[in-house]
C-alpha cells in the first residue's frame, strides 16, 4: 500500500496478474480488469456483441438459461425472467439449463452470442453435463455464434476453471469474486481475435474506463492468490472435500428420511427441499450451532474450512435431521 492503491493508469503488477491469468485459463489469450463480475459479464456481452456485428447479419439476441444469475442486472430466476425491470435492456431468449433438446429454439439465425454458467450457482449449485456443454459448443461453432463462460464462482473448480475441469473451451471467460483473495475484483477476456478490438490502432476500436479497475490492492491480492493460494494441488483438496461434504450431507439426510438433498460439484454445493421452510429452518438450526451458511442453503468451501469443521457440520446435520423425523 505504500506504492498507493488505485493510480487510475497502467502498472506493473496489472501486467503481471494479466499474465497469471492468461496462463491459467485455457481460453483466455488477452484479459481486461472489472470491479466485479457483474461488470465482467457486462463487458463481455458487450464485446461479444461487437465482434459478431462485424458479419453485417444484424445478429443481436443474448442466449441465456432460466435461474442463472450473472449479476444484479442480469438475472434470469423463475420470477425475474428475460423481463426483470433491473435487468439490462438487451434483447434475450430463455433456455432451459442443461437441456439439448431446447436448444433449437435458442439457436435462431439472430442469435449472437450464449452466455452460461458450467455450474448455475446462485440457482442452486445446477451442474450442467458435459454432454450439454460440448452441444453448445459444436452449435456456437456451427452457427458463429459466440460462447461465454461465467466462471465467476465456477473458475474454482479446476486450476483452469470449469472448462478445463468439462474440457470445453468457451470464447470468452469472466472471472471475479475469489480469485483476489476478497478484495474486489473481475476480469473477462478470451480469444485474441475478439479481444483485439480494444488494441487502440485497431479500427472500430472498443474502450473500457474504469478508474479503479486495476487498483493496486486487488490485482496485488490476486497476484498473490494464484502464486501462492490456488495451486493444483490445493485445489483439488479442495473440491474434493466439497464432494465429501457433499455425499455426507445426503447420507445423513437419507438416514433421517428428511426431505432434503444435495447439489453441486467440487466446493459449490446447496442444500435444496420441496419444502422451502425446511431449508429456512436448516440454516437458523446450524446457525445456532455456530455453523454459518447462505440461508438459500448454499455453501462454497475455502480454504479455511477443514475436515474437522466439515465433520462438526455433519455431525450437527444428522442430529438436526433426526429431530425433524422424530417430531421434536
Amino acid at each position: 500500500m505504500s506504492e498507493g492503491w488505485a493510480l487510475g493508469a497502467t502498472h506493473p503488477r496489472e501486467v503481471e496478474l494479466a499474465q497469471l491469468i492468461c496462463d491459467r485459463y485455457p481460453s483466455i489469450d488477452q484479459v481486461r480488469f472489472t470491479n466485479s463480475g457483474t461488470e465482467a459479464n457486462l463487458m463481455a456481452i458487450g464485446t461479444a456483441l461487437h465482434h459478431v456485428a462485424a458479419d453485417g447479419s444484424g445478429r443481436d439476441v443474448i442466449g441465456v438459461f432460466d435461474h442463472a444469475y450473472h449479476g444484479g442486472v442480469l438475472s434470469f430466476g423463475a420470477h425475474g425472467g428475460p423481463h426483470n425491470p433491473m435487468n439490462v435492456p438487451h434483447r434475450f431468449r430463455v433456455a432451459h439449463f442443461d437441456d439439448p433438446t431446447g436448444l433449437d429454439d435458442l439457436f435462431q439465425p439472430d442469435l449472437a452470442c450464449v452466455l452460461v454458467e458450467p455450474v448455475q450457482g446462485s440457482a442452486g449449485c445446477r451442474p450442467a453435463s458435459t454432454e450439454f456443454l460440448r452441444e453448445l459448443r459444436r452449435r456456437c461453432d456451427e452457427t458463429g455464434t459466440l460462447l461465454i463462460f461465467d466462471e465467476v464462482m465456477t473458475s474454482r473448480l479446476a486450476p483452469g476453471g470449469a472448462q478445463q475441469r468439462f474440457d470445453v473451451i468457451p470464447d470468452l471467460t469472466t472471472l471475479g469474486k475469489y480469485l483476489a483473495g476478497g478484495m474486489t475484483f473481475g476480469a473477462f477476456g478470451g480469444r485474441r481475435r475478439i479481444m483485439a478490438a480494444f488494441e487502440p490502432s485497431t479500427e472500430r476500436s472498443l474502450t473500457q474506463a474504469g478508474t479503479f479497475n486495476n487498483n493496486i490492492v486487488s490485482m496485488t491480492a490476486a497476484i498473490t492468490t494464484l502464486r501462492h493460494e490456488l495451486d493444483a494441488d490445493t485445489l483439488g483438496a479442495l473440491n474434493d472435500r466439497g464432494d465429501r461434504l457433499r455425499h455426507d450431507l445426503q447420507t445423513a439426510f437419507e438416514t433421517a428420511g428428511a426431505d432434503l438433498w444435495v447439489t453441486g460439484l467440487g466446493s459449490m454445493l446447496c442444500v435444496h427441499s420441496d419444502d422451502d421452510r425446511l431449508v429456512e429452518l436448516y440454516f437458523h438450526s446450524m446457525l445456532a450451532e455456530g455453523l454459518y451458511l447462505a440461508r438459500r442453503g448454499f455453501m462454497a468451501l475455502s480454504k479455511a474450512i477443514t475436515d474437522d469443521d466439515c465433520r462438526r457440520l455433519i455431525e450437527a446435520t444428522a442430529n438436526w435431521a433426526g429431530e425433524i423425523r422424530d417430531g421434536r
